[in-house]
């Protein structure tokens, strides 16, 4: 393989940044859920049967334009807003195995340093600017701040491991870990 010279020095685009500025995410649109209560809410919505809902863009920004293409997909990864949560704690207590706490970054618990959840929902149709989901397990109301396509050769590692609850008697294969 030949090496060609670069024509312009290289650029540092990160060193202005490292890390020290606060982000600002603008809402693209509201999820329609069945859950109007925190603890009614599935733990993982591909998993537990979650139910239908609708992900609704909001108007005037051309987002009819930006869902093009989307419905050759069958999932969607949803990045929303877990806008009734205030405050977190490093160590949480996860609904599933033993009751013993566990870092936060070891769980999926909903409250976060940042309030931003991720959750990959079925895609039942597009109209317009409004998504038909199955496998939702969002607040109703929530804040929708970005959707990306679930491709599954990037997406999905099966053979991964799952930490801690790799040691539970369920395994890996239990309720929150297909077979």
């Amino acid at each position: 393989m030949t090496s060609h010279p670069r024509r312009k020095p290289e650029k540092s685009y990160t060193a202005a940044f490292a890390g020290t500025g606060e982000l600002t995410l603008t809402p693209i649109g509201l999820v329609e859920s069945p859950y109007r209560e925190r603890f009614g809410v599935p733990r993982q919505g591909t998993l537990d049967g979650a139910g239908r809902g609708r992900i609704v863009l909001n108007p005037g920004a051309n987002f009819e334009q930006a869902l093009q293409g989307v419905a050759g997909f069958d999932m969607l990864w949803v990045i929303y807003g877990f806008h009734l949560n205030s405050g977190w704690n490093p160590m949480v207590t996860p609904t599933r195995g033993p009751k013993v706490k566990r870092g936060l970054f070891a769980t999926r618990a909903p409250h976060r340093p940042n309030p931003i959840g991720l959750t990959a929902v079925k895609i039942l149709g597009i109209q317009g600017r409004t998504i038909e989901v199955e496998g939702l397990d969002i607040l109703d109301g929530s804040p929708v701040y970005d959707l990306k396509p679930y491709i599954p050769y990037a997406d999905a590692f099966p053979a991964a491991r799952s930490g801690w609850l790799d040691e539970l008697p369920e395994g890996p294969t239990g309720p929150d870990r297909p077979s």
